[in-house]
């Protein structure tokens, strides 16, 4: 029960994968964009088939080992016991058993990883790694190739596996068909992803209230407005971590003397998430400043700052 309960809450705490842009047919080329193996949409993280339950347990190998079987605090190499060496053939050899063209696939996958994430030290290469050490090719010689492939006296292991690479190789076209793939959201599509995860109300009230206390101060000059005061004391914000207006970007006058400028706030939200709020200021001579939008934005204040300081014209 103890293992099962570690486990849980290890799965819980893992990062979910991001946002899929697409889903796309998977083939061996695909594999460059494959850096989890949760993007294979036939998986789920929360198991609801053999074959999860299966790949779960491969992901995390210490779920596979007694807890009390490692010291944590010690520097010396850590070497896997016996028992531990047979539970993890089990788990290989379980996958191998569904013959299915999903446990094909994940057999294989070692196989088909691009060379450059050769000596990556990532889950999921680590994955790769464990499920081809740990039998795997075992597994598809006894379940997918009949045992035509023997491990003899003059064919050992790295020639078997090389064997068993080529066969594979011949069947994949058959076996790869129908499986499918997210493909995640890259670069600022990935970054708005999670923003928009997070509620910007507390930080957009505390950036309102600083506006509405210069803005249309002077109602003799309304096209004023004390833009190093806000800036003062938006930078005094609990969370705050930069900003900048995007004064060196050119601004567009309009016929009726109305013109717009933004704000870009980077506020910390924890440890480990941050978002970047950019106020856009309706400047009207006639009828003073108002905000009029409130957004996300991935990259705002280097950009703009970048755009000022001249690295990028």
């Amino acid at each position: 029960m103890k293992k099962y309960t570690v486990l849980l809450i290890l799965f819980i705490s893992s990062k979910i994968f991001a946002q899929c842009e697409a889903i796309l047919p998977f083939t061996e080329k695909s594999m460059e964009e494959i850096h989890d193996v949760y993007q294979f949409t036939f998986l789920h993280k929360i198991p609801q088939n053999k074959l999860d339950s299966l790949v779960l347990q491969v992901m995390y190998p210490n779920m596979v080992i007694d807890s009390n079987y490692y010291d944590w605090n010690s520097t010396y190499p850590r070497v896997v016991s016996l028992i531990d060496r047979i539970n993890m053939l089990k788990i290989t050899d379980a996958i191998g058993a569904l013959q299915t063209k999903e446990a094909f696939l994940i057999l294989n996958l070692n196989y088909i990883m691009p060379f450059k994430m050769g000596d990556d030290l990532s889950p999921f290469v680590s994955f790769c790694s464990t499920i081809n050490y740990y039998g795997g090719p075992m597994a598809l010689n006894k379940y997918f190739f009949n045992k035509e492939i023997p491990i003899t006296e003059k064919l050992a292991f790295p020639e078997f596996n090389n064997a068993v690479a080529l066969k594979c190789k011949l069947l994949r076209e058959k076996y790869l068909k129908g499986i499918t793939y997210c493909k995640p959201l890259q670069g600022d599509a990935a970054a708005l992803f999670e923003m928009n995860k997070i509620n910007p109300a507390p930080y957009d009230s505390m950036v309102a209230y600083i506006f509405n206390k210069y803005c249309n101060r002077n109602t003799n000059q309304k096209a004023y407005y004390s833009r190093d005061s806000i800036t003062m004391e938006v930078f005094q914000l609990p969370n705050f971590v930069d900003a900048i207006w995007d004064d060196c970007v050119p601004q567009i006058m309009s016929p009726k003397d109305v013109h717009t400028h933004q704000l870009g706030v980077l506020f910390n939200v924890d440890k480990e998430r941050a978002i970047i709020r950019v106020y856009t200021i309706q400047n009207d001579i006639l009828n003073g400043q108002k905000i009029i939008s409130k957004q996300f934005a991935a990259d705002f204040v280097s950009r703009t700052r970048r755009t000022c300081e001249g690295y990028d014209k």
